[in-house]
């Protein structure tokens, strides 16, 4: 063999073995690159997953919220009116409050239990102890308001719920529970709003899987889950959240507890609707890269090509869900960025329309002396029990939000000032009735507020509509406070903030 040849065989053996080592470092680089791929797809549908428990919790504390608010108007309007001790004054009152609540039964029951009055009329029970019956009932005499289960109505055989509240009279405590069919209440809208993803459906059940409410309503008997979804009824009994299989498709369920209720949120979406933002093509790249190994130089631009757009997209979701995250998280009414962006639709539709639009800017008075006297958790617990206390005042198109700390911002669509001024002033009359527990000690605090109000004017920017409320609010401050004044109350823009 020539030196030339030698050479020649050398040079190709060494070529090879380069070949080779090449061969295996990109074999082991896109191996590697498509692990890195896989790990972060399952990261980013685990993240999916939390997100969509995140956004059920959030949607159940907004139920527990929304309960509570109308147990708030049952207590206030039963005290203002269901203390006479005259069976007959008595009967008058109560058929005014069941007229107010639209309550499809009710009762008032007496501290022992027994049976003051009843819708409909039941004179032969009447004084009759009924509370040994119902949980429900029981704990509201003992003392703390209950929610039943969902049961058959006795007037319309349709599915209701019973809110049981206990309330003080000159007789010392009484209850009195209203029965609601939960699907005429705006729970049953806010349901089919709860998940914004295509193909979900949301539930409300009680303990034995009772159907109270559903995102997909339908008229007549108490229902049971297993009858709507039996596979998720089925899923429910094992677990809280996972992975089932219903009509040869796999979805993805989710459930909370509502507050202390015997209810429980579950919501159900489709795998493929829940993973879209993570799935399609670059679902399948680390495979076909494997499958692919002599084309590693052709592979690893599509590879990273589909890192990057699988993280961009789940960017893109993650966006997304914060937008859709509109609620203060102490109070669970509207954030600030929602009733801003509230604001400018309607002036912008009063400028198109006509119709008036009025704010009212409304703040607790002297609420530092409660952080300071009880704290700052007795400090939270007076700002959700005053924004439940607001919220049961509310009109369906009302807007009320947490503007900042101890100051709320009522968003008035159609609304002149006169009106404006009454329903700041129910907002102002309802917390001054409020009577809040705080800490273990039995401490009772009572709170007012102060409230301004404008209405727009023509092509009226937002920021200065909210700045002529709170000009009125420091003259509604100064002036005494717990009251409301309009916008037309000049003062100085350098005067001092007083709370």
């Amino acid at each position: 063999m020539s030196r030339g040849t030698r050479l020649l065989v050398g040079r190709t053996r060494r070529d090879t073995g380069l070949r080779f080592v090449a061969t295996l470092l990109a074999l082991s680089l896109i191996t590697a690159a498509a692990s890195l791929l896989h790990n972060a797809q399952a990261k980013s549908r685990e993240q999916l997953e939390q997100r969509q428990k995140d956004r059920v919790a959030l949607s159940a504390s907004f139920v527990d919220s929304y309960l509570d608010g109308i147990m708030d108007r049952e207590k206030a309007v039963a005290t203002r009116l269901l203390i006479a001790q005259d069976p007959q004054i008595l009967d008058a009152a109560f058929q005014e409050v069941v007229e107010a609540f639209g309550f499809t039964a009710a009762v008032v029951l007496d501290n022992r239990g027994a049976l003051l009055a009843s819708y409909p009329s039941s004179p032969s029970t009447l004084g009759k102890n009924i509370a040994a019956k119902d949980a429900h009932l029981r704990s509201a005499v003992g003392g703390r308001r209950a929610v039943s289960t969902i049961v058959p109505s006795a007037v319309t055989g349709e599915p209701v719920a019973g809110l049981a509240v206990p309330f003080g009279s000159g007789e010392g405590r009484r209850v009195i529970s209203g029965a609601y069919n939960i699907n005429d209440t705006p729970l049953r809208e806010f349901l089919h709003n709860a998940s914004a993803l295509s193909g979900s459906a949301s539930f409300l059940v009680d303990t034995s899987l009772n159907v109270v409410a559903s995102s997909t309503p339908t008229q007549g008997a108490v229902r049971k889950l297993s009858s709507e979804d039996a596979p998720l009824a089925e899923a429910l009994a094992q677990r809280a959240s996972g992975h089932y299989r219903a009509a040869k498709r796999q979805r993805f369920f989710v459930s909370a507890q509502v507050g202390r209720t015997p209810w429980t949120l579950v919501t159900s979406v489709p795998r493929t609707t829940l993973y879209a933002p993570v799935s399609g093509a670059s679902r399948l790249v680390p495979w076909f890269i494997i499958g692919l190994l002599g084309l590693a130089v052709m592979i690893a631009g599509p590879l990273a090509a589909g890192l990057i757009e699988s993280r961009r997209r789940l960017r893109i979701s993650h966006q997304q869900l914060q937008h859709i995250a509109s609620l203060d998280e102490l109070t669970g009414l509207f954030n600030r960025r929602y009733v801003r962006e509230q604001l400018s639709a309607h002036l912008a539709g009063s400028r198109r329309h006509g119709y008036p639009v009025s704010v009212a800017v409304l703040d607790l008075d002297h609420f530092k002396r409660i952080n300071d006297t009880f704290g700052h958790s007795a400090g939270d617990t007076v700002l959700s029990d005053v924004a439940r206390a607001m919220a049961a005042q509310l009109r369906a198109e009302d807007v009320l939000c947490r503007w900042g700390g101890e100051e709320f911002l009522l968003l008035l669509p159609h609304l002149d000032a006169d009106g404006a001024d009454r329903a700041a002033d129910r907002m102002r009359a309802a917390v001054e009735q409020l009577a809040i527990p705080v800490g273990t000690g039995g401490d009772i605090i009572h709170v007012t507020l102060s409230a301004g109000v404008s209405t727009n004017r023509p092509d009226e920017h937002p920021d200065a509509l909210i700045h002529r409320a709170d000009l009125a609010l420091y003259v509604a401050k100064t002036s005494g406070r717990n009251r409301v004044k309009r916008a037309e109350f000049g003062i100085r823009p350098s005067d001092p903030i007083v709370s």
